[in-house]
């Protein structure tokens, strides 16, 4: 079956979202080691991308295409503001400047996260049946 470019666009966009879930509860766990911050946001990019492409390849399948796309476009709109908002619930700031760089790069993350999950959303609901191969 060959790669889709929705459907690798479409994990990316799934995946973003729980990344910055996994970053910020690894610092709601110890706010000070960036080490588990890195490992939780990479690890999860390396190890969900890949297996949400292949679900989204098998989500394509003759009789699930409908509800799966449904069920697709309804987490690109409901998961990246989700996440974004347990993400500023579960970091906690630290007091001066070094707290208003983390919420500007914070808000960056969130407002990134949504912009590619709605793009993602979109993508989805215009191009139906009709996707680009890779």
């Amino acid at each position: 079956m060959k790669n889709k470019l929705s459907d690798i666009f479409s994990a990316f966009a799934l995946t973003l979202p729980l990344a910055m879930l996994a970053g910020a509860l690894s610092l709601g766990v110890d706010s000070g080691s960036a080490i588990l911050f890195l490992a939780a946001t990479g690890g999860t990019l390396l190890l969900a991308w890949p297996a949400l492409a292949l679900r989204c390849q098998h989500g394509r399948e003759v009789g699930r295409r409908h509800t799966f796309r449904l069920h697709l476009v309804g987490s690109l709109l409901l998961l990246p503001p989700a996440a974004s908002v347990i993400m500023f619930r579960v970091v906690e700031l630290p007091g001066g400047y070094a707290g208003g760089i983390v919420f500007m790069i914070m808000c960056a993350a969130g407002a990134t996260t949504v912009l590619v999950g709605w793009l993602g959303a979109a993508i989805t609901c215009l191009l139906g049946g009709r996707e680009v191969a890779l």
